[in-house]
């Protein structure tokens, strides 16, 4: 079911009700006023969204198997099929979707697809970027490929580039001028853990991880940079952007907006979290959509908030706006059996500090305070909320208001 919550203000999502029905979608592509979704469930639906908020199915085709990521261009839907290749769709009659073909590249995985010109860009895990002909989508044919150092997870184009988001070896940039022969001309190893990317203009937008948000600059796709990074409360998952705001998935904790056009650089605007694991979250049409696989719902967010371009810095801290999160340090790390958390403060804040595994469960509540300006010290003792000892592994302290958050990885070894 996807569920609507207005984010007007983007600090402060409010539910509005459910919409559209019974959907496990995971992906959405918007062309005008029609939406093409891909449903974990095995089906294609076509919905009108001239009113966004009440999307209307106008079609659907069933497939029999799960699909993940979905392409459209022109009157051809491509969607991937895990191990089982990918599925071209005709769409020449959105009321009327018909399955054309199916095609595997010789990847054991498919994990995404983006198309442009009649070919489909196939994100294939260990095998990197395949490239099929799908201007004739009864009858597809592979055309060229390249390895990616890594785990290809996620695939953007824009003109003669593909833009690959690679676990292992950061965002992969490929010349794709020639489908029969991609070569690899750019990289940027600094977004180590990448798993899904979206483009903005001349920025590449890449969610990696545990690192969080990193924005790069393409203009030059020979050589691009890293023109800032955002940590985000938990792992990042997923991306969209809309306008200038980027909306990030967060598994258990949820939806994080981060504003790219912010004076100083990108910042965190506000969270919410959801009833399950977001694991994917889609642009469509005025909407925001998240999914997981944990999740009862699809919840889908209006981006209204799209024209806010940042906080208006000349607005005093006392109508609403939040002072800085200080940067927190924790030393040593790794440690055994305890560490010791320091940040300092320009201004009193009220702040919360906690501590949090990998998956997004909550460990401890360090401190919920107001702290006045100065050097603040804590410590955590490796111990639970119930003063269990945790056991060996990657944690993350994080500080926030109740609007940002920010958090940093320490290593606890027993």
């Amino acid at each position: 079911m996807l569920w609507s919550y207005d984010v007007t203000n983007p600090r402060t999502p409010a539910s509005l009700g459910p919409v559209l029905g019974q959907v496990a979608l995971y992906d959405a592509v918007v062309n005008g006023t029609t939406a093409y979704l891909s449903e974990t469930g095995g089906k294609v639906v076509v919905a009108d969204i001239t009113d966004p908020l009440h999307p209307l199915t106008i079609g659907q085709v069933v497939v029999g198997l799960p699909l993940g990521s979905l392409a459209v261009d022109g009157d051809v839907a491509v969607g991937t099929a895990a191990t089982s290749g990918i599925r071209l769709f005709d769409i020449s009659d959105p009321s009327q979707p018909q399955l054309a073909s199916q095609f595997n590249t010789g990847a054991f995985d498919h994990k995404s697809v983006a198309c442009a010109d009649g070919k489909a860009y196939v994100a294939t895990g260990t095998a990197g970027l395949a490239i099929v002909d799908c201007s004739q989508p009864a009858s597809p044919a592979l055309l060229g490929s390249v390895n990616t150092p890594g785990y290809a997870s996620d695939v953007a184009i824009s003109g003669a580039h593909a833009f690959i988001a690679d676990q292992d070896g950061g965002v992969q940039i490929v010349d794709i001028s020639d489908p029969a022969a991609p070569v690899i001309v750019g990289t940027v190893p600094a977004a180590i853990g990448a798993v899904a990317l979206k483009l903005a203009g001349s920025l590449c937008v890449a969610a990696c991880n545990s690192i969080g948000l990193c924005v790069i600059n393409i203009a030059d796709p020979t050589s691009p940079y890293v023109v800032a990074t955002v940590r985000t409360p938990d792992y990042a998952m997923d991306v969209a952007v809309v306008g200038t705001i980027a909306y990030v998935a967060l598994g258990n904790s949820g939806i994080t907006t981060i504003d790219l056009a912010a004076a100083g650089g990108p910042r965190i605007l506000g969270s919410t979290f959801t009833p399950g694991r977001v694991q994917v979250v889609s642009a469509l049409g005025s909407l925001v959509c998240a999914h997981g696989n944990t999740m009862a719902t699809t919840m889908a967010y209006p981006t209204h908030c799209v024209s806010v371009a940042g906080v208006d810095d000349t607005v005093p801290h006392s109508e609403e706006v939040p002072g800085r999160l200080p940067m927190i340090q924790a030393t040593p790390n790794p440690f055994n059996p305890m560490t010791e958390i320091s940040f300092t403060l320009e201004q009193s804040q009220r702040l919360t500090i906690a501590v949090y595994d990998p998956s997004g469960r909550l460990v401890v509540a360090l401190a919920r305070d107001e702290f006045g300006p100065g050097r603040h010290v804590m410590t955590w003792d490796g111990r639970d909320h119930v003063g269990r000892s945790a056991s060996s592994g990657v944690y993350f302290i994080r500080v926030t208001d109740g609007v940002q958050s920010r958090s940093e990885k320490v290593a606890l070894v027993r």
